[in-house]
C-alpha cells in the first residue's frame, strides 16, 4: 500500500512539471464573432459558411446570422459563402489577444444562372366534379 502512495506521489510531482510547460507551449486564443446579413434588408442569413482562409478553421452561421470562431492573435482574411448571393472575402481582420474582436459582414443576392435545365409542367384535365367527390 505504502509503494502505491510513494508511486501516485511520483506521478504527481512529474506531472506538476510538466502541465505548466505544455500549458506554455498551446497559443492562446481569442473568439472572433459577428453576424452574417443580407445587405439590402439587414435580415440575418441562416447557414451561411464562414472560412478562415488558408486554415481550416470556420463555422456556420446560426438562427440570426451569428458566427463565433476561436484563432490565435493575428491578422486574418475571412471567406463568406452563402447559395444565392455573392461571396465575399474580408481582409486584414485583426486578432488581438484577449480582446473581444467582432467582424460583421454583409452580402449581397446575386441571381443564380443555370444553363441546360429545362422545366416542362403538365397536368391531366380534372373530369370529376365536387358533388362527385
Amino acid at each position: 500500500m505504502q509503494r502505491i502512495i510513494v508511486g501516485l506521489a511520483l506521478a504527481a510531482t512529474l506531472f506538476s512539471f510538466v502541465l505548466p510547460e505544455a500549458a506554455r507551449a498551446q497559443p492562446e486564443t481569442t473568439v472572433l464573432q459577428g453576424r452574417v446579413l443580407d445587405v439590402a434588408t439587414g435580415e440575418p442569413l441562416i447557414g451561411a459558411q464562414v472560412s478562415v482562409v488558408g486554415t481550416d478553421q470556420g463555422a456556420v452561421t446560426d438562427v440570426d446570422g451569428r458566427y463565433r470562431i476561436s484563432l490565435p492573435p493575428g491578422s486574418y482574411d475571412l471567406r463568406v459563402v452563402y447559395l444565392g448571393y455573392s461571396d465575399k472575402t474580408v481582409t486584414g481582420v485583426p486578432v488581438q489577444d484577449r480582446a473581444a474582436h467582432y467582424q460583421d459582414v454583409t452580402l449581397a443576392s446575386q441571381a443564380i444562372e443555370a444553363e441546360g435545365i429545362e422545366v416542362v409542367i403538365s397536368a391531366a384535365e380534372e373530369r370529376g366534379s365536387v358533388a362527385g367527390a
